[in-house]
């Protein structure tokens, strides 16, 4: 491998090593902070209202859906949603 090539494998590792990472979540709310941007499932991941998105009308106890992405080391919410009671809950 030249040099070349391997610089230009550095630049993109680095590059992809900021990128957010998109995950999905299903679980029951064991927590909602008073201003409703933060809230926590039953595993115990915690995450936080991204810019834009709306909380439903959830509380603690009601299982949700939610997609999230990483960004400087929390989980941010890009979209929450009530699970129907037949969705099976792993952790």
């Amino acid at each position: 491998m030249n040099i070349k090539r391997a610089a230009i494998i550095a630049v993109m590792l680095c590059l992809s090593a900021g990128a957010a990472s998109a995950a999905t979540a299903t679980g029951r709310i064991t927590f909602v902070s008073q201003d409703g941007h933060q809230l926590v499932l039953d595993n115990g991941d915690p995450f936080t209202l991204g810019p834009g998105v709306t909380l439903p009308s959830v509380g603690v106890g009601d299982l949700v859906r939610i997609n999230s992405s990483a960004k400087a080391g929390q989980q941010v919410i890009t979209s929450l949603t009530k699970a129907p009671p037949s969705v099976a809950v792993y952790h």
